[in-house]
């Protein structure tokens, strides 16, 4: 099999930027991509996908030949081993032909009724991109946070579920990180929060029910 193609790849333009770090000075040409807010960024991505598709067209069927066959090694229906927190069974498991795990439990034995806690799969339909944070039930067993990323960026929502109701709650807890530990009131979380450079930097605390706005820092 050979790569031939007529395309160019495109080329990305150089702008001279230098930085000094430890008395050294560093030139980067290309420093200017890391910012996602200039206006050249997409349109070069796009550019280099478009190239990508024109070079690999040829090799389409192989791709897809190759494709189905790593599907076939993927095990679809997997289950994970059960956790038992409290009186619950708790579980995660997957459906051949979808994307995401489905989280679940089970109240006394793993042989008792399932109840299906979060469904990624039913979060991911308004989403391009769907990446869990965390899952945390109260110590009540009745809430479960969990935090979401919908674009990539590592800055997670938190979202409130009553498991009684199957009810979200509406407030919702903004530019969050991977943590959040419940306490024993099981109103009152502890979260992480990021700052500017996306960097987890504080600690928070907010109540169940109340504004999102009243969440507190209480250490950074």
């Amino acid at each position: 099999m050979t790569l031939e193609t007529k395309s160019q790849p495109p080329e990305m333009a150089q702008r001279p930027h230098q930085i000094k770090i430890h008395g050294y000075t560093l030139s980067d040409d290309y420093f200017w991509f890391r910012d996602k807010e200039d206006p050249e960024v997409i349109p070069h991505l796009k550019r280099e996908n478009e190239y990508v598709e024109t070079t690999l067209k040829p090799f389409q069927q192989t791709q897809n030949k190759i494709l189905e066959e790593l599907k076939l090694r993927i095990k679809e229906d997997d289950e994970s081993f059960p956790w038992k927190v409290n009186e619950y069974f708790y579980y995660w498991r997957e459906i051949p032909g979808q994307e995401y795990k489905v989280y679940c439990r089970k109240k006394g034995s793993i042989n008792a009724t399932e109840q299906v806690i979060l469904d990624l799969n039913v979060e991911a339909k308004n989403h391009n991109y769907l990446k869990l944070g965390f899952f945390e039930v109260s110590p009540n067993n009745k809430t479960v946070a969990y935090s979401l990323d919908t674009d990539g960026s590592e800055k997670y929502k938190i979202y409130f579920k009553d498991m009684e109701s199957g009810k979200v709650h509406p407030q919702v807890l903004d530019n969050a990180y991977y943590s959040l530990a419940w306490a024993n009131d099981n109103k009152t979380v502890f979260f992480t929060q990021l700052n500017e450079k996306l960097r987890p930097d504080r600690v928070l605390t907010y109540k169940l029910g109340q504004p999102s706005k009243t969440s507190e820092i209480i250490f950074t």
